[in-house]
């Protein structure tokens, strides 16, 4: 990487659609740091399911390749304002950069264009940058736990790191009780993830996302999303979505019947997705952010052996105040009342806010 002071020379800047631009989807395949979210497909879905419009910013060499680049979408929300965001729903977006200078140079682009179309917000969602990188006026926002768990090691040392009751033992009982795997992509199985899926989030106190999101994830990236349940006598008791990206599985959603927990679905999920990802050759199992206040889902996902690292997410203009990783007085109150509500009014409201919070 360039030295902070080193000059950096003019290069074209082009904004163009991620979901469709040729150019973007060859260079997002190439590049050692692009993930499942910078891939066209997810821009696509992004779009299809919330009607976001997908942007992109990149640097271009005199034979037309895509040099470095940063996807945003348009969000334009009367309930939350009109902003750039890189990217809504996903974990992390790193800008695809090799230098301070080009993020820079990308970022001072993305606040030109902001301004020239009426968006009073950007929002990045880097893993790995320093705020001295960022323009003028740039601030941490949020900041959230996140963890990878390694797949490079032979798969027995893997599973030596397995906690022994949260983990291992999950996985016994599971086989014990004869638990049936299965794996697609079809409606009949979406529909039993969306069930659980409900289920869970009212637990939580929080609408579940849309259905037509998780058809569209499935539409789009096709053979690299995958639905994994688990059943008791013909009923389905766990479920997880997973996608695949380059050398990269990604542990996405998750989500269960508590009546059920002890038997293991979720660690039999788990432990056949990092089966399957280790026979293909994948590096590593991306397990996703965690919000700083949920202690116990933190846990959990080391109990598997998972590296924790910092994800911070920045945004123009800097807010006023240091961000607050605590649960607010209205989010209490939102749960209460989310919990509350009739499965179909708790779907119906996930349907209508999700668009906004992106």
């Amino acid at each position: 990487m360039r030295s902070q002071g080193a000059s950096f020379p003019a290069v074209p800047i082009i904004t163009l659609n991620p979901s469709t631009d040729p150019r973007w989807a060859e260079f997002v395949h190439v590049h050692k740091r692009a993930s499942l979210f910078h891939a066209p497909a997810w821009s696509s879905a992004l779009q299809r399911t919330y009607g976001y419009g997908p942007v992109a910013f990149a640097t271009q060499a005199p034979d037309g390749r895509l040099c470095a680049g940063v996807p945003f979408c348009e969000v334009r929300s009367p309930l939350t304002g009109k902003r750039l965001v890189s990217l809504p729903f996903s974990d992390h977006c790193d800008p695809l950069v090799e230098s301070r200078e080009e993020l820079r140079a990308l970022l001072d682009h993305a606040l030109a264009y902001a301004r020239e179309h009426g968006l009073s917000r950007i929002q990045i969602r880097p893993l790995d940058v320093f705020d001295t990188t960022l323009p003028e006026g740039f601030g941490p926002e949020e900041e959230f736990a996140f963890h990878v768990l390694d797949l490079q090691p032979e798969i027995g040392e893997i599973e030596s790191r397995f906690h022994k009751t949260a983990v291992r033992q999950p996985i016994g009982r599971a086989g014990r009780e004869g638990l049936v795997y299965q794996t697609g992509n079809s409606a009949e199985l979406l529909d039993d993830f969306f069930r659980l899926l409900v289920m869970t989030r009212r637990k939580h106190g929080l609408p579940p996302q849309p259905k037509r999101w998780f058809r569209a994830l499935l539409d789009a990236l096709a053979e690299n999303t995958t639905i994994r349940t688990a059943s008791k006598d013909g009923t389905v008791i766990a479920a997880i979505l997973t996608a695949r990206w380059g050398d990269t599985y990604y542990y996405k959603y998750g989500a269960s019947d508590a009546e059920h927990t002890s038997l293991g679905g979720t660690a039999l999920l788990l432990w056949k997705t990092i089966e399957e990802a280790k026979a293909i050759g994948a590096s590593r199992l991306d397990m996703g952010r965690t919000d700083l206040s949920n202690a116990g889902l933190a846990v959990f996902k080391e109990r598997w052996g998972a590296e924790r690292r910092s994800l911070r997410y920045f945004r123009w203009p800097a807010p006023g105040s240091a961000p607050d990783h605590g649960e607010g007085w209205k989010m209490r109150s939102a749960k209460r009342v989310f919990a509350a509500l009739p499965d179909w009014a708790l779907i119906r409201a996930g349907s209508l806010l999700y668009r906004h919070m992106g």
